[in-house]
C-alpha cells in the first residue's frame, strides 16, 4: 500500500513540475519592458482584481447592470495570469477560451444581479411595511374624547369634504332645441338665498319658465338684450337673461324648464328634430365607421346642445360664480377628434340641400328679430321668397339679402 502511495506522490510531483515549467516558459515570452505588458501585469495583481471586482459588482447590481462586465474582465485577467492557455495557438485555443469564459462569466453576473434585484426589492418592501406598522401608532393619534354634561364621552367629529352649490342643464327627451331643463342642488345643511342662473346668446322670442309656484322663480332680462350679428352669428359670451331663485332649501334640488312658445321657433325646432337630425346622424354614422373610437350618440347629443336656443352660462350665489354643467368634458374631447376627422373626410360624404333654419329672438322693445342659425355638416340654402331684399347701400345697384323670415314649409332635396 505504501508503495502505491509513494508512486502517486512522485507522479503528482512530476505533473506539478511540468505545469510550473510551462508557466515559466510562457513568462519568458512575456516581456515586461513594454508599457502594455507592464500595465497588464499591474492589472493582474490580486489587490487590483479584488477592488475592481467589488466596485464593479456593487455598482452593477445597484445602479447599472452593464457595469458587471468589469467583473467578467477581472475573471479574464485572472485566467491570463494563471497562464492556462499560454503558449498555445492563439486562434484555435486562446481566443475561443477567452471569449467563452467572458460570455459565461457575464451571463452568470447578469443572472445573479437580477436575482439580487428581486430579492432586494422584496426585502425593502417588507422592511418598509414593518417600519410603517411600527410607527403608525405614533403618527396617527386617536382624537381625544371629552365628556358631555351627561357624563358620556362625545364622539369625535368627522372631517367634512368641502362641497358646493351646483347647477346642471340638459336637453329634453326629444332633443328639442326650443327647450332646456335645469336644476340647482344645495348640498349644505343651511338654505342658500339669491341664486341666479345665467343664459347667454339671445333671449328667444316668447320664452316661458316652468317651475314650482312655491319656489317663486322668475326671469330677469338684461337691460340691453344681445342680438344675432350679421350672418346669424351669436356671441355666446354675452349674458341675455337669468333665472332668479330666491331660496334653495338645505339638502334639496330645485328644477325648472325653459322653452319658447313662439310658433316660428316651434316650427323650426320640429324641422330640426324630424329632418335635420336624421340627415346629420347618417353622416355621423358614416364618419364614425372610419374611426371606431368615436361615439355617435355622444356626437349627436353635442350637435343638438350646440344648436340649442338656450345656452347656459354661469350661476351666481353667496359661494361665488361657477359654470353651469351642460356640455361634458368627454363630449368636448370626442368633438375635437370628430372635427379633425370631418375636416379630412366629411366634405366627401354627400348631403342634402336644405332650407336654412330661421329662429326668432326678442328685441329690447319686445319685437321679433329673425336670424338664421345653421347647424354643421349640412348644405344650406335660403328661400328667396322668405327674404327681404334691400338695395345695396354703396349705390352700385342690385340688392342684398337682409332680415330673413321663416318659410311656410321647410324642405330638403338631393344635390
Amino acid at each position: 500500500m505504501w508503495r502505491k502511495r509513494k508512486a502517486l506522490y512522485r507522479l503528482n510531483r512530476i505533473r506539478l513540475r511540468r505545469k510550473w515549467e510551462a508557466v515559466r516558459r510562457y513568462m519568458r515570452t512575456f516581456d515586461l519592458n513594454t508599457k502594455w505588458n507592464r500595465f497588464l501585469a499591474f492589472c493582474e495583481q490580486p489587490l487590483f482584481l479584488l477592488s475592481a471586482g467589488i466596485i464593479g459588482g456593487i455598482v452593477g447590481t445597484v445602479l447599472y447592470r452593464w457595469v458587471l462586465a468589469i467583473c467578467s474582465l477581472c475573471v479574464l485577467l485572472a485566467f491570463h495570469k494563471h497562464g492556462s492557455v499560454g503558449g498555445k495557438s492563439i486562434w484555435r485555443v486562446q481566443v475561443p477560451s477567452y471569449v467563452g469564459l467572458f460570455a459565461v462569466s457575464a451571463l452568470a453576473s447578469y443572472w445573479l444581479a437580477i436575482k439580487l434585484d428581486h430579492a432586494t426589492k422584496k426585502y425593502v418592501d417588507e422592511m418598509a411595511t414593518a417600519i410603517s406598522d411600527k410607527l403608525k401608532p405614533f403618527l396617527i393619534r386617536e382624537p381625544r374624547t371629552s365628556e358631555s354634561s351627561t357624563g358620556k364621552p362625545e364622539q369625535p367629529k368627522a372631517e367634512v369634504t368641502p362641497v358646493y352649490l351646483s347647477a346642471q342643464c340638459s336637453l329634453p327627451k326629444d332633443f328639442s332645441s326650443c327647450e332646456i331643463k335645469c336644476s340647482v342642488h344645495n348640498p349644505h345643511d343651511v338654505a342658500i338665498s339669491d341664486v341666479s342662473v345665467g343664459f347667454n346668446g339671445i333671449y328667444p322670442y316668447q320664452t316661458r319658465l316652468a317651475a314650482g309656484t312655491e319656489t317663486h322663480m322668475s326671469i330677469k332680462k338684461q337691460e340691453t338684450l344681445p342680438l344675432p350679428m350679421a350672418g346669424g352669428y351669436i356671441d355666446q359670451n354675452l349674458q341675455a337673461f337669468s333665472v332668479e331663485i330666491p331660496l334653495v332649501p338645505q339638502r334639496a334640488s330645485l328644477s325648472f324648464t325653459l322653452w319658447s312658445r313662439s310658433d316660428d321657433n316651434q316650427k323650426t325646432c320640429t324641422y330640426l328634430k324630424t329632418t335635420i337630425r336624421a340627415e346629420q346622424r347618417k353622416k355621423i354614422d358614416q364618419l364614425v365607421a372610419m374611426k371606431h373610437n368615436l361615439n355617435a350618440d355622444m356626437m349627436e347629443s353635442l350637435q343638438t346642445k350646440k344648436a340649442s336656443l338656450f345656452v347656459p352660462g354661469y350661476f351666481m350665489s353667496a359661494e361665488g360664480r361657477r359654470k353651469v354643467e351642460f356640455v361634458t368634458n368627454q363630449e368636448e374631447k370626442n368633438a375635437k377628434d370628430f372635427s379633425d376627422l370631418y375636416d379630412k373626410a366629411g366634405k366627401t360624404i354627400p348631403a342634402k340641400r336644405c332650407l336654412i333654419p330661421i329662429f326668432a329672438a326678442e328685441n329690447n322693445d319686445g319685437s321679433i328679430q329673425y336670424f338664421a342659425n345653421a347647424p354643421p355638416m349640412m348644405t344650406w340654402v335660403f328661400n328667396r321668397e322668405s327674404m327681404k331684399m334691400t338695395t345695396r347701400p354703396d349705390g352700385k345697384g342690385g340688392t342684398i339679402e337682409t332680415d330673413p323670415h321663416p318659410p311656410e314649409n321647410y324642405v330638403c332635396e338631393d344635390q
